[in-house]
Order: C-alpha cells, then structure tokens, then sequence
C-alpha cells in the first residue's frame, strides 16, 4: 500500500468543486488542490471527470495528460521558470499553477502550437490570478518564442542539481538511488517513473477468465493484451472511450491493479479453507485477489483504521461476488484483541509506505516525502509487524509488503524484525509466478525500469 492509500485518500480538508467548463481550468483546479490541500490526483480527476460526463473524449484525454504530465515534470518547469520569474517564490500558487502547464504543454505536446498555449494561459489568469495576467503573459512570450532544447538541462551533465531539475525529481531522492543502484539505473529509474504507465487490469476470476475477459473487453472496443508476469491480468493497450463505464467494470469482472501488486497475493500463496488476515486492507484491491485464489472458501478478516474505506471495501465486495470477507476498523499499531492471537493461517502486511514504486501514478508524492519521513513510515510499519506476528498461528505464513523502493522501509524493517523474532525465518514464494523477482535471499523486488511494473518490495516469513 502506498502513501496514496495509507493516508486518506484525500485530505480531510474542504475540496472545492470541480465543475469547470474547459480542460485547462479543470486541470488548474485539481494541480492547485493538490498542493493546497494535500489531495491526491486520482481521486480528483476520477471525481472531476464524473462531475463533467458530458466533456467529449479528446477533452478527458487533455485533462488527465496535462495534470499528470505537469505533476511529473514540475521540477524541470520550475527550474525553467525560476530563470524568467523575479521573485518566482512569492508568486501565489494559482500563477504558479497556470505557467506550469504552459511550460508542460510547450515542451511535451506537439499538438497545440506556442500562441495557443499563450492565449489559453491569459484566459485562465484573467479570471484565476486577474492581478498576474500581464506577467504571465510577458513570461511565456519570452519563454515559448525560444527552442525547446535551449530550455533544459544538458543531457550528459554530471551536475546532481541540474540531473534533478532535467529528470524531475527531488535532489534527496537522486541522491539515494545513485547510492542504492549506481548512476545508469538511478537515471533509468527517474525516467521510468516520468513515463505513463500502462492501464493494467486484474480480471475477477470468480467470475469470468483471462481469456473470456480479454475477449468481453475486446467487443466493446478496447484493444487489450495479456500481462506477461500475473496470470489473472490484462493491459489495455487502446482505450477507445472511458473505461469506468464499460460493462466488465460495472459487473465486477475486471478492476484496475498494477502487475506488480497483484504478485503480492502469489506471494500470500493462500488455500481454500483457510482463516486470512488482511492488515492494511484499505478498500480492497489485494483483499478480493485473495479471496479469488481462495475460491471464496474460507475466511479473511480485513482490518483497516480508516472505516470509509471499509465501508467501500463491502460495497465492492458484493459487486465482485466474495462473500467470505470480514471487515473490521482497528489501528493495527497497538497490541492486538485477545480474540485475534494466534487465529491467522496467513497474515498479509501490505503496508501503508513512501509510496515511491508507484511515483508515475502518483507523481505528486515525490514532491511531499522528505528524507525524514522514512524514519517515522519505518516506526509504523515495524509496529504493524509486531501486531501481526502476534495474529499469526505457529507454522502460519507471514507476507510483508509495500510499493516503496526505500531500504529503510524495505531489508532494514524486515531483517530488524527478524532479529527481534527468532521464531521467524525468510521463506522462498510458493507460487512458481512470483520467484522470476526474488532474489537469492527470498526478497521479492519489482523495478518500474527493468521490469515496466510498479515498484513493489515483498517478503515471504514462516512463523516457527
């Protein structure tokens, strides 16, 4: 579980509405309600998209493309615009927001030519930041009337300040891959996380095949293909309208998961029968893959502290037909009920993280982590596996997991408590689908770069 789902899914803050009436102030309103009020991108534009159901399909596609391109490559603009902008610190976000897209727009989509982008800018200021108009228009008639290539970094800089600014990501975080994989794969990576990520399905198999999936997708127009490492996946490869609505989603055959994240539950490796618990289940994603491979026969306790996603997790639940699901709302960071000791088969931690395996879907977490958010992340993950060991029956089998690509959240929370516990040892995956990303000391490890998943880290530990 990423940053994105172990928080609220959006801050408790008030989201103002969304119903605009061009792509552009749509896009304006969600990036400037992404950094006020710490709202994820998702959410908003799922939210901002439904609001507006009549904006035909060549306007959704601009929304989403220029949020999330200018979410990525916020540092490169900012570095651009810090050139060409006095004082660009005390500029009021809203201003800030409306050059962001215009340099996104100007560098990274051929389609609309530089005057558009200029006349579209001074139409958002007019009425977004009417006091700015006259700036923003100068700034990007300057900016826009010069090659794009005079506007970045040199590519084969050795200059960490300016490899951050040319690959968008904080200079705190370039630092630590370069350290963890070396200079050529820590610059594969960040551009691997700049890269749209594929619409990756995960098919319901109690009720319909890959195979019969694939197929029920491809007459309603999608263009689909298998994913090449779970067998329950499927990539759509061309959507041809909004994907939502389409009947394999309104009737639980199909819902989204990344490739990644659905190897997590090989890694579970549960049987028909058994007693299930999912710690950090939030609304469900894992919880129902479980539930699947179990063929709704036997029993998982879902527990979460958040009741919201809980409660979407039963309403989901009914739609994909599990029936073997219980939910229970519990801060897992504390001692467990009596009732819960030594109950689990198996125990899923898939916890709440830094979220930066899954950075090109939720690009605006690379902007809120700092350096020493892993240690207090570290502190509740160790704790959620502390409730957790206690849960699990002697000989039961104890899955931890997370979308980061951080050791501190990673080997160091694992091999800590496996030095606390010695009644735990690593385990090789059972599952012969999972083992292609384990490496030889049982750690499973999925790279955005080297393997075009989401970044995913898991371990596998037998409870003596």
């Amino acid at each position: 579980m990423g940053l994105s789902q172990g928080l609220s899914i959006v801050s408790r803050r008030k989201i103002r509405p969304l119903m605009k009436t061009s792509a552009r102030e749509i896009a304006l309103s969600i990036i400037t309600q992404v950094e006020e009020s710490g709202a994820y991108a998702e959410y908003l534009i799922d939210r901002c998209l439904k609001e507006n159901s009549s904006m035909d399909d060549r306007d959704r596609r601009l929304v989403t493309e220029i949020t999330y391109g200018t979410l990525r490559m916020k540092g490169l603009c900012d570095f651009i615009l810090k050139k060409h902008v006095r004082n660009w610190g005390q500029l009021d976000v809203v201003a800030k927001n409306i050059l962001r897209l215009s340099i996104y727009q100007f560098l990274f989509t051929d389609r609309i030519p530089p005057f558009a982008i200029v006349s579209e800018a001074v139409n958002l200021a007019k009425t977004k930041a009417p006091e700015k108009t006259g700036l923003i228009n100068a700034v990007l008639r300057k900016i826009l009337a010069k090659q794009r290539q005079e506007l970045l970094p040199p590519a084969d800089t050795h200059d960490l300040s300016l490899i951050s600014a040319l690959y968008s990501h904080p200079l705190w975080l370039i630092k630590r891959w370069i350290n963890c994989w070396g200079w050529e794969d820590a610059l594969k990576l960040c551009a691997a996380q700049n890269a749209l990520p594929p619409i990756t399905l995960r098919v319901n198999t109690l009720k319909i095949t890959r195979d019969e999936a694939k197929a029920y997708l491809t007459k309603e127009g999608f263009s689909v293909s298998l994913t090449p490492f779970s067998p329950d996946g499927l990539i759509i490869l061309s959507p041809s309208g909004q994907l939502r609505n389409a009947r394999a989603f309104q009737e639980g055959l199909v819902l989204y998961q990344d490739e990644a994240s659905q190897l997590i539950s090989y890694l579970v490796s549960p049987t028909a029968g058994e007693r299930i618990l999912d710690l950090c289940a939030g609304t469900g994603g894992k919880t129902f893959h479980l539930a699947a491979l179990m063929k709704n026969n036997g029993k998982i306790l879902a527990i979460d502290r958040d009741e919201a996603k809980l409660q979407q997790l039963v309403k989901e639940a009914l739609k994909f037909g599990i029936s073997m699901v219980e939910v229970k709302s519990l801060d897992a960071t504390h001692h467990p009920p009596q009732t819960l000791i030594g109950s689990f088969d198996r125990v899923l931690v898939d916890a709440p993280c830094s979220g930066t395996g899954i950075l090109r879907r939720a690009p605006e977490i690379k902007w809120r982590l700092k350096d020493r958010d892993l240690l207090h992340l570290a502190q509740t993950q160790s704790r959620l596996l502390e409730f957790a060991a206690q849960c699990l029956r002697k000989g039961g089998v104890l899955v931890y997991s997370t979308c980061s690509l951080m050791e501190e959240e990673n080997e160091k929370v694992v091999f800590s408590f496996l030095e606390r516990h010695a009644d735990f040892h690593l385990s090789f995956p059972q599952e012969p689908v999972a083992t292609k990303f384990v490496d030889s000391k049982g750690i499973f490890k999925t790279l955005p770069h080297r393997d075009g998943t989401d970044g995913f880290f898991g371990v596998v530990m037998i409870k003596d």
